[in-house]
């Protein structure tokens, strides 16, 4: 995948140029309802040629307007910045932005530890994150999985690691909770697991099992069209029995 030329760095990812983490702003790879990602020249000194900087958007224009069945069982602050995300008051959705990257930068830390295959956290800043770059030495980015036809070998392949995933992010109590096509890259043969910042915690959520589901049947639609057969019922059923029983 290509990227955009963009005429000025954003103003979000500013604290990464001048905390020495990036010394440009090269192109806009991505630029969706959630949040707008830009291809980065990285400084030498941190061994890497790319970044990515994922900025994002104001809740107000986010996907997930409601977003309360992630944000069960977790814990948000006060009781009054609890009350502003309920209201969705400006200082509400200003509050919930905060939390909504954080949960990422959070989830992105603690999937990496628990070796999913999921964009290394280099930074934060008030609404980005800087991220590994998924994508070729020449900086093109990897394509997400929807825009692929494996054969069927190829897709086989590539549902054991997404399964693989799944399996690793649940041990360490987690579900992803829109993972999709649209959101597992694949570069070199690996497919990344990205977008977790509504990622939640089966042991807090009393959504969770129906996200695990949800998130298995959309992989399986897709990999269904390419020879995989296997039902997503008794994959979920299967994950989440072992999870209960502490064999993750």
């Amino acid at each position: 995948m290509g990227v955009d030329r963009v005429p000025e760095v954003p103003e979000e990812l500013d604290d990464f140029v001048s905390d020495g983490y990036i010394t440009d702003v090269l192109g806009k790879i991505k630029e969706g309802k959630e949040a707008e990602v830009y291809l980065c020249a990285a400084d030498p000194r941190l061994g890497e040629r790319f970044l990515a900087a994922k900025v994002h958007r104001e809740v107000a224009r986010r996907r997930f307007r409601d977003d309360g069945i992630y944000r069960e069982g977790r814990v948000i602050g006060s009781r009054t910045v609890r009350k502003a995300i309920e209201k969705r008051s400006a200082f509400g959705q200003e509050m919930m932005g905060a939390t909504w990257l954080a949960y990422e930068y959070d989830n992105l830390r603690d999937m990496e530890e628990a070796g999913v295959p999921v964009p290394h956290v280099w930074a934060h800043a008030e609404h980005a994150l800087l991220l590994s770059f998924i994508g070729s030495d020449e900086g093109e980015a990897a394509p997400p999985l929807f825009t692929l036809r494996p054969g069927k070998e190829e897709a086989w392949a590539l549902y054991r690691q997404v399964e693989r995933a799944l399996t690793l992010a649940l041990g360490a109590h987690r579900i992803h909770a829109d993972l999709s096509p649209y959101n597992i890259l694949v570069a070199e043969g690996t497919a990344y697991l990205i977008d977790w910042p509504q990622g939640v915690d089966p042991r807090k959520n009393p959504n969770a099992r129906a996200l695990l589901d949800r998130d298995v049947r959309n992989v399986l639609q897709y990999f269904g069209r390419y020879g995989v057969t296997v039902d997503p019922r008794a994959v979920a059923d299967r994950l989440w029995q072992r999870w209960e029983r502490g064999e993750l």
